[in-house]
């Protein structure tokens, strides 16, 4: 009966992250620039509540982001592996969207 329940929950939350996701990909480029703006670590008052809420938590620098907003994907190599997001495989990305770019 727990486990059930348990599954049940799991599709549950499953579900609200499906319609999230499918809600922001349908909210226009301004919109999101508008949300990333409010709940972004430079609006004082998030980070305000989140030094009180989550001292414990060191601070960590923020992610690099393109000129869209969105996060820039980390290169990888065979030595490094998947994810290993070394300075070397970032400036590789960085590189190679330079030359997409140019």
């Amino acid at each position: 009966d727990f486990l059930a329940q348990m599954l049940g929950f799991c599709a549950g939350m499953s579900l609200i992250a499906r319609l999230t996701n499918h809600t922001w990909k349908d909210l226009s480029l301004r919109t999101r620039h508008t949300v990333n703006a409010c709940w972004s670590h430079k609006n004082p008052v998030v980070r305000c509540f989140s030094c009180m809420l989550f001292f414990w938590v060191e601070e960590e620098p923020p992610e690099e982001e393109d000129e869209n907003g969105d996060y820039r994907a980390v290169a990888t190599d065979d030595a490094g592996g998947a994810g290993s997001g070394s300075a070397r495989n970032l400036s590789r990305a960085r590189d190679r969207d330079r030359n997409l770019t140019h």
